[in-house]
């Protein structure tokens, strides 16, 4: 009884373990759709920007670019886009460290108690050998593509074209 309830423990505290990284995951996720969407708004606050540059210039104004208060409006929407960006990016930072901060304050789940330690064996002076060393097995993996006829060879070289003989005029 005592193992099927290591069992159930560990596997309650795996599914445990999924979900918070879920979790996790999930709002990295929005709030980097925040961050796209804001860039997004970003890019076209430069490219207003850059359409009001260019109608000032090829109109040959005489008065500054940043007289105007539609111009001011847009380098104002592109600090406030580039401020929310940053705090978007800090936002993830925290995200992580908040996982983080929840996944090291959580105890390692405990060895059962019905799981013996691996013994290591003991040469004549006392002191622990190291373990022999495992024998490497082949993969038992299936080939990707099996074929019922003879592996194929590399593929053969074309013959060069012939040139078409010119016409006589």
């Amino acid at each position: 009884m005592s193992i099927w309830n290591d069992v159930k423990k560990t596997v309650k505290e795996g599914f445990t373990v999924a979900t918070e990284k879920t979790e996790e995951y999930t709002k990295i996720a929005r709030v980097k759709v925040d961050i796209l969407a804001k860039k997004k708004d970003l890019d076209r606050a430069f490219r207003d920007l850059g359409e009001k540059a260019f109608d000032h210039l090829n109109a040959g104004k005489k008065t500054p670019l940043g007289q105007g208060s539609d111009v001011k409006t847009l380098i104002e929407q592109i600090q406030t886009l580039k401020k929310a960006i940053k705090d978007k990016e800090a936002e993830i930072e925290k995200i992580k460290k908040e996982a983080e901060g929840k996944a090291k304050s959580k105890p390692a789940p405990a060895k059962p108690a019905s799981a013996k330690p691996e013994e290591k064996p003991k040469s004549k002076s006392g002191q622990t050998k190291p373990a022999p060393a495992k024998p490497e097995t082949k993969s038992k993996a299936a080939p990707a593509q099996k074929s019922a006829t003879k592996p194929k060879s590399a593929p053969a070289k074309k013959p060069a074209a012939k040139k078409a003989p010119e016409k006589k005029s």
